[in-house]
């Protein structure tokens, strides 16, 4: 991110979500409104909000069992990579 200020929605608040979740649910959104993909990693996010790898990875599975997400895996060059979709 070019700035340091994410954006929360007002609409998150009272939907059920926990801090962590709504912070992550925005960068979502902020990632799905530049490129229409979001593949940031559990690393880059539990880095950016001081958590450990499992708590993002937690908050993930949640926003997707809450219907906020949904997650898809690719084959990428040999590779793969996690698309995250708000």
């Amino acid at each position: 991110m070019s700035n340091k200020f994410l954006k929360v929605s007002k609409d998150f608040f009272g939907m059920g979500l926990n801090p962590l979740e709504m912070l992550i649910l925005s960068q979502i959104v902020e990632f799905n409104t530049n490129t229409g993909i979001c593949f940031i990693s559990d690393e880059t996010l539990a880095n950016q909000f001081g958590v450990s790898t499992k708590t993002v990875s937690r908050a993930i599975a949640s926003l997707e069992d809450k219907g906020f997400i949904t997650r898809e895996t690719k084959n990428i060059k040999g590779g793969r990579e996690r698309h995250l979709y708000a």
